[in-house]
């Protein structure tokens, strides 16, 4: 199997995953929080040392690590747990994944929210700064939230200069790491975030059934939407005011976490410059290869910033699931159709039939890419 579809989930994770999971189910795997006896203490310690590693792994050193079940449910934390106000100004990307879209749209319909897109230039293709300038002076934002990597394009969105802009007028900013975590250096204290939601099976290289939330302020006054056990403060009616305790209902995935934090310590010995470097050079042969083949045409790739490993592109011979088939016949694994992201196929004029998208991670390998390239010249 040629694993080309790294935006969804990676594969394969490092060995030393696997096995960090395989040892927590066998012998730590038990209720964090739950329990006084020594197991459950260890398990509770695993916790608490992936906590650190994500504050570390983010430049957020006084934050707070919430745990979610996926990048999806953080999203909806963090969304639906907002002070808004009736009238509050909402700005996204035209990029923006449904986990944040379909969310904003359910509070619109409870609440008056103003949702509009930030400014966005085809030719050239760059976040228009100027008139986002413009936009934040005529209706000023109250919330911002990016995806800080486009995952139909991978083209990285200028947070920076973004937040720096939202901040001049009080807005909460909140970036969706989905898809630029463990593919690019992120510093929360850097870039102005006020929230940072993270994948744990992506580009981190960890488990799905595992993501979460890095608060920049340890004490923020975010409400809970999911009510339950937290093994703390179980004489309260209420869920407790404490951090994490308040946000984490439920049982945690120690199973999940002890393989994040085993991905995580993999990175961080491995490098992130040296993924950015051999993903470069992976997507950098695809794109060669498609534009030599003089039937495609890629999304996105005259972005004038940076990009992550995701290059997705169309056809006037096939349609994109045509494709799909096609490459899985020859044991190819891509995605095909709206990624989840119909707004910024919009924007590039291929809804509603999508586009085919290929997506290379730390372990795409140059024969793996000959093969896709023997496959397409055979079509």
């Amino acid at each position: 199997m040629i694993y080309l579809d790294n935006a969804a989930t990676s594969y394969p994770k490092p060995t030393v995953v696997y096995e960090a999971m395989d040892n927590c189910n066998r012998t730590l795997a038990f209720n964090v929080g739950r329990g006084q006896y020594d197991s459950a203490s260890q398990a509770a310690s695993i916790v608490e040392r992936t906590r650190r590693q994500i504050l570390n792994f983010f430049d957020c050193p006084t934050g707070q690590v919430i745990f979610s079940p996926s990048a999806t449910s953080a999203l909806n934390m963090v969304i639906q747990g907002q002070p808004y106000q009736e009238g509050d100004v909402i700005y996204i990307s035209p990029f923006e994944h449904n986990a944040i879209r379909r969310t904003l749209n359910h509070l619109a319909q409870k609440i008056k929210l103003h949702i509009k897109f930030l400014s966005v230039s085809k030719m050239p293709f760059t976040f228009d700064l100027e008139t986002i300038k413009t936009q934040f002076s005529n209706d000023p934002p109250a919330f911002v939230f990016i995806s800080h990597a486009s995952n139909v394009c991978g083209a990285l969105a200028p947070v920076k200069e973004l937040f720096l802009l939202a901040k001049l007028y009080g807005a909460t900013t909140i970036l969706d790491t989905a898809q630029s975590a463990g593919h690019v250096s992120i510093s929360m204290r850097d870039i102005l975030a006020d929230y940072l939601i993270f994948a744990g099976h992506k580009a981190l290289l960890g488990p799905i059934g595992i993501g979460g939330i890095v608060m920049h302020n340890k004490d923020a006054n975010l409400k809970p939407t999911i009510f339950g056990g937290t093994g703390f403060d179980s004489r309260n009616p209420f869920m407790p005011k404490e951090l994490p305790y308040r946000l984490e209902a439920g049982s945690l995935n120690i199973v999940a976490i002890a393989g994040l934090s085993a991905s995580l310590q993999w990175i961080s010995e491995i490098g992130i410059e040296t993924i950015v470097a051999h993903e470069s050079e992976m997507l950098n042969r695809i794109q060669m290869i498609l534009d030599d083949s003089g039937v495609f045409s890629c999304l996105g790739v005259n972005y004038l910033g940076d990009r992550v490993g995701v290059l997705s592109c169309i056809s006037e011979e096939y349609l994109p699931d045509e494709l799909g088939l096609i490459l899985n016949k020859n044991s190819i694994c891509v995605r095909t159709g709206l990624h989840c992201s119909p707004d910024a196929h919009r924007f590039f004029n291929t809804f509603p039939s999508g586009a085919i998208r290929f997506s290379v991670g730390i372990f795409t390998s140059k024969e793996d890419i000959d093969q896709l390239a023997s496959v397409i010249q055979e079509m």
